[in-house]
């Protein structure tokens, strides 16, 4: 079984230097949901908001997280910088306008990074994210009705939720081989491309029409 593990890419002592896996784009969601339910938090704060929050040792691992994210529509609509925010490799020039991935928080008090979620839309596309079309003996029930009750979802939104298969609100597509640059779709409204230099991930805005 260790060997087994070992071919799948699991390590000793991962939890500062854990890499994320390769995984098909149809498993993606549920293995980040499975993520979610055993180092994630879902949770209403004194004031009445629902939050959620995501906590891991390995920066690597939270960049390519982050960045699974964004392509399904998280993200934050203001760059911000300041001592406490990782931003690495993330500028301005590198995204869409008005769209940004989320921050990369470095704790204080130990080796763990951290993201965090507040806003009603990231929140609500995370729910659809994980729990679209998913049985319920495939998620932690807990965190899910946290969910529910936080956003105020009805009956009439949760038999829709549990009936339609999730559907990306910002999708952005890569065919294999990739090359140094490569051309994808957003939204309707813009049009991305996805540079990837250096094993990094870089997503800039494209305004003339043939998309070059």
């Amino acid at each position: 079984m260790r060997d087994d593990l070992h071919q799948l890419g699991l390590i000793e002592r991962k939890s500062l230097t854990m890499k994320f896996p390769e995984i098909p784009g149809d498993y993606l969601r549920h293995f980040i949901r499975g993520c979610w339910d055993g180092d994630g938090s879902v949770y209403i704060s004194k004031d009445g908001k629902l939050n959620a929050s995501y906590v891991c040792g390995s920066k690597d691992f939270m960049e390519k997280l982050i960045m699974e994210l964004y392509k399904a529509g998280i993200h934050r609509t203001r760059l911000i910088r300041d001592s406490k925010t990782e931003v690495r490799f993330w500028s301005l020039s590198d995204y869409s306008f008005g769209m940004y991935p989320l921050a990369l928080h470095k704790e204080s008090r130990s080796k763990a990074y951290t993201i965090k979620l507040n806003s009603r839309n990231n929140l609500l596309t995370l729910f659809h994210y994980l729990y679209d079309g998913v049985p319920e003996s495939m998620y932690l029930t807990r965190k899910y009705n946290m969910f529910v009750k936080g956003l105020s979802l009805s009956e009439k939104d949760l038999r829709r939720q549990r009936e339609a298969p999730f559907e990306k609100s910002c999708k952005c597509i890569l065919k294999s081989p990739v090359p140094d640059v490569k051309q994808t779709e957003i939204n309707p409204e813009k049009r991305i491309e996805i540079a990837i230099r250096s094993s990094r991930t870089k997503v800039m805005p494209v305004n003339n029409e043939d998309g070059k």
